[in-house]
């Protein structure tokens, strides 16, 4: 029961309370007022009772759930803060440097290490297996003899070091090889005099009018500087060509060129002498010649003048192949 209901309860016994009593006016015998009398104690009791049992449940019934009332918002006040700007740490992220990148190359075959860059440099310092990573630190285009370019390197952990064979056959490497810095080196001891050249043996006492110097060298072999100085005094003058024809120790023609072209090579060229030709590692005579093969070797260098005369060197050298 709701407490609507008690307080309906209690008004409605009032009510018949009132009327009870308004009914009770004198005149009325005294049987009729003592009913009057025990109803309305009757009724006093049931009124009593029922505020009693409203007490009651009162108490243990469940009060009504109503709605929270809703809270009146704070107005923010404001605070005062300080007009010194807060610093801002600025971290700027260095930019990436390649120079201070490490090249790195992996071994594609057994490979061997040596003191310098070529093959002529003994002994070597190590053999090093495919699959082995090597950073590079330098660069040498030909080496001594030529065949090929050659790298600078060491394994990751430091303890084999030196020059390796830069052909791709050998290495691959994850950037541009040739962009290494070039090192100095010295010849290697084999290669210091590297030919062994016995003195002119040519007829060229007999022309007194001709001036000559004749040049050896690992990386193109042979160069002569000649002219007949009744044409001129710059290198050329008064010479159609210089023939050089080379025979190995056994006597077999392995080479043969005719140059027209001041200064004169035993392998030509524009701008300089042309070094030896390289492929695979090894070196030949020329383009399409035989490999070089290691001992005495004899050149002829026959000048053919404008005159209709011809001039001979003959010089025995001594190759080795690494």
């Amino acid at each position: 029961m709701t407490k609507v209901n008690r307080l309906t309860m209690i008004v409605l016994a009032s009510l018949i309370s009132v009327m009870i009593l308004t009914a009770c006016q004198p005149g009325e015998d005294s049987s009729s007022q003592a009913e009057i009398v025990d109803t309305m104690v009757a009724l006093n009791l049931t009124a009593t009772e029922i505020e009693r049992r409203a007490a009651e449940l009162s108490v243990t019934e469940s009060p009504v759930e109503t709605e929270p009332p809703t809270a009146t918002p704070t107005p923010l006040q404001a605070t005062a803060t300080s007009t010194q700007a807060i610093p801002t740490a600025t971290v700027a992220i260095p930019p990436t440097s390649t120079s201070t990148q490490i090249p790195s190359c992996v071994v594609q075959q057994d490979l061997n290490v040596r003191p310098g860059p070529g093959r002529a440099y003994e002994p070597k310092v190590a053999t090093v297996s495919e699959g082995t990573q090597l950073f590079a630190d330098a660069y040498n285009p030909n080496g001594f003899p030529p065949g090929g370019p050659w790298a600078r390197a060491q394994t990751t952990d430091g303890n084999v070091e030196g020059w390796v064979s830069a052909l791709p056959q050998y290495i691959v490497c994850d950037f541009d090889i040739t962009s290494l810095p070039p090192v100095k080196v010295d010849p290697p001891s084999g290669w210091v005099e590297p030919l062994d050249q016995s003195l002119d043996d040519g007829n060229f006492t007999d022309f007194p009018d001709i001036r000559w110097e004749v040049t050896f060298s690992p990386t193109y072999l042979v160069q002569i500087s000649v002219r007949d100085r009744d044409y001129g005094r710059n290198d050329g003058d008064g010479i159609d060509n210089v023939d050089f024809t080379v025979y190995d120790q056994f006597g077999n023609r392995v080479y043969q060129k005719t140059e027209g072209r001041a200064m004169f090579c035993i392998f030509g060229g524009d701008n300089g002498c042309s070094p030896w030709v390289t492929g695979n590692g090894r070196t030949f005579w020329g383009q399409g010649g035989p490999a070089v093969e290691e001992g005495r070797h004899v050149i002829n260098i026959n000048a053919n003048t404008q005159d209709g005369d011809q001039v001979l060197w003959i010089y025995s050298v001594y190759l080795e192949v690494p």
